[in-house]
């Protein structure tokens, strides 16, 4: 959904899906098929984070794309991160944020 957003240039309504994602995951709504390891989940939170720090490139608003990376970079968490802490940033991370720059 966040992509359909992206592509149509709405740059409020990707942070609005954003916004809803972050909260469910803090509330616990969130659901995840029972076959999801928390591998997969991890992956699929990191995947969202990068998603919106593509976005903030493709909208021209890299201060705040730069803003999400340090918040991943300031996280307490561990890469076993739990799906309602901030996730550390991994090599797809930088990988988005060289590729916003270029």
């Amino acid at each position: 959904m966040m992509l359909t957003f992206i592509n149509a240039g709405q740059v409020e309504e990707t942070e609005e899906i954003f916004r809803a994602y972050i909260a469910a995951c803090k509330s616990g709504r969130l659901g995840q098929h029972k076959s999801t390891t928390a591998e997969i989940g991890r992956y699929q939170q990191i995947q969202v984070w990068n998603t919106m720090i593509e976005a903030y490139f493709r909208f021209n608003v890299a201060d705040k794309a730069v803003n999400f990376v340090e918040q991943m970079l300031s996280s307490t968490a561990t890469n076993s991160f739990a799906i309602n802490e901030i996730p550390v940033p991994t090599s797809s991370t930088f990988a988005t944020v060289i590729a916003g720059f270029i």
